[in-house]
């Protein structure tokens, strides 16, 4: 059953990582600022203006979404 779990919470990890790379292609015709605002926590506000996806924003980005799937999802299943 956790495998399970994992299973579907790494899927909307990576569901959600997408959707908000390709919205932001859509919104401000690059991939970079949609993924790269959530690295704001490391790098400050000029994260969401790095227009291009990089190591140093795109990876603590990603990371932060991704952490944020599994809290959410930890917080759902502690009932």
């Amino acid at each position: 059953m956790s495998r399970r779990i994992l299973n579907i919470v790494l899927g909307g990890a990576v569901a959600s990582s997408g959707a908000v790379l390709v919205l932001s292609r859509i919104r401000a015709g690059s991939y970079g600022p949609g993924i790269n605002c959530t690295a704001h926590w490391l790098h400050g506000e000029q994260a969401a203006k790095v227009e291009h996806l990089d190591i140093r924003h795109s990876l603590v980005g990603i990371t932060t979404n991704a952490a944020a799937v599994f809290s959410g999802a930890g917080s759902t299943t502690k009932h």
